[in-house]
C-alpha cells in the first residue's frame, strides 16, 4: 500500500504547476502590450496631451474631452430665502358722519358777525364830509344877552382817517375846519334898556379831535353808522362889537349906524380854546367795496348836518 501522505504531496505539486503555467501565461500576454502613454493635463488647459504624440491642430477634435464642470464637485444650491411675509394693508379709517347741529339764532349772528367784520371796516378808511353847523336861538340868546341876533350858522369840511380795530369798530384822527356864516349886525333884547351893540365875525374855527366810528351793513350795500370823538377846537380870529350911535331910537336899533373907533370891545371870546365834541349817526351806502356814500345828523361843537364821501385803502 502506498503512503498515508502520497495523495496530499500530489494535491500540492499540481497546484504548484497550475499556478506557475498562469504566471508564464501572463508574462507571455504583457510582453505582447504595448508600452502605457502619459497624459499630461495642464491646469489651465481645457485638452490633454500625451508624451509622444503631435499636439493637434486648434481645429482637431480630440477623442478625449475634459469637463471641468464634471470634474469639480457639484455646489450645493443656496438654501432659497425664505419670502418674507406680506404686510396686511390697513383698513381705511371710517369716516365719521357727522350731524349737523341746528343752528340758534343768537350763534348765527355771531357767524354772520364773524364773516362780515372785514367787510365792515377796512385796514383804512378815509372819510370826507361837508356839512352846516347852527347854534340853536336859545343859547345864543342866553350867551349874548339878546333875543335879535342873526341866526349863527356856519359850514364845516372834515377829514378823517380811520383805522379797523375788531369787528366793525375803528378808530382815528379828524381834522376839520367851520367857516363861520354870519353876517355882521345889532345884537339887541327887544324891550331892553340896553342899546344895540353892532358885533361882527372875523375868525375860523379848526378842530383836532380822536374819532370812533361802529358801521354795519343792513341790506346788500346800504347800512348804518355812529360816530363819536372828543379834541379841541382853536378859535383863530375875533369877534367884534361895537357901541352904536346914542341918537338911535327904539325903532331903528336894528339899523342904528355904529361907531368906528370909539366904543369898539376887544374879543368877546373868552377863550381861544373850546372842546371839540361829536356825536352823529346816519346811513351809508357802498359801491364796489372801495367808494360809499353817507349822510349824517347830529352834534359837532353844534347841531349838526352833513353828508360825506369815504374811501377804503
Amino acid at each position: 500500500m502506498p503512503h498515508a501522505d502520497s495523495q496530499p504531496r500530489r494535491l500540492r505539486v499540481a497546484q504548484f504547476v497550475a499556478i506557475a503555467a498562469l504566471i508564464g501565461l501572463v508574462t507571455e500576454a504583457s510582453a505582447d502590450m504595448p508600452p502605457p502613454s502619459m497624459i499630461d493635463l495642464a491646469p489651465d488647459s481645457a485638452r490633454p496631451s500625451v508624451r509622444g504624440e503631435l499636439t493637434p491642430t486648434p481645429s482637431a477634435k480630440l477623442p478625449i474631452t475634459l469637463d471641468k464642470a464634471a470634474a469639480t464637485p457639484p455646489k450645493k444650491p443656496k438654501p432659497k430665502a425664505k419670502p418674507k411675509p406680506k404686510a396686511k394693508p390697513k383698513p381705511k379709517p371710517k369716516r365719521e358722519v357727522r350731524i349737523r347741529k341746528p343752528v340758534t339764532y343768537g350763534r348765527s349772528r355771531r357767524v354772520r358777525k364773524k364773516r362780515s367784520a372785514k367787510m365792515q371796516v377796512p385796514r383804512a378808511l378815509v372819510l370826507v364830509d361837508v356839512g352846516q353847523v347852527s347854534v340853536p336861538r336859545l343859547i345864543t340868546t342866553i350867551a349874548a344877552g339878546a333875543d335879535k341876533t342873526p341866526e349863527l350858522m356856519g359850514i364845516s369840511v372834515d377829514i378823517t382817517v380811520l383805522r379797523a380795530a375788531v369787528w366793525r369798530h375803528a378808530y382815528g384822527l379828524r381834522v376839520g375846519l367851520l367857516l363861520p356864516q354870519v353876517p355882521a349886525a345889532n345884537w339887541y333884547l327887544e324891550g331892553g334898556a340896553k342899546a344895540p351893540l353892532y358885533t361882527e365875525f372875523d375868525l375860523v374855527g379848526l378842530d383836532i379831535a380822536f374819532e370812533y366810528i361802529y358801521r354795519r351793513k343792513i341790506v346788500g350795500p346800504v347800512g348804518f353808522m355812529l360816530r363819536g370823538g372828543i379834541g379841541a377846537a382853536l378859535s383863530l380870529g375875533t369877534v367884534k362889537r361895537i357901541e352904536t350911535l346914542p341918537s338911535c331910537d327904539d325903532a331903528q336899533r336894528q339899523t342904528c349906524p355904529h361907531w368906528r373907533k370909539v366904543g369898539q370891545q376887544p374879543n368877546v371870546l373868552p377863550s381861544p380854546i373850546w372842546p371839540a365834541l361829536r356825536a352823529t349817526g346816519g346811513l351809508f351806502a357802498e359801491f364796489g367795496g372801495r367808494v360809499g356814500v353817507h349822510v349824517e345828523a347830529g352834534l359837532r361843537d353844534a347841531l349838526y348836518v352833513g353828508a360825506g364821501l369815504s374811501f377804503r385803502l
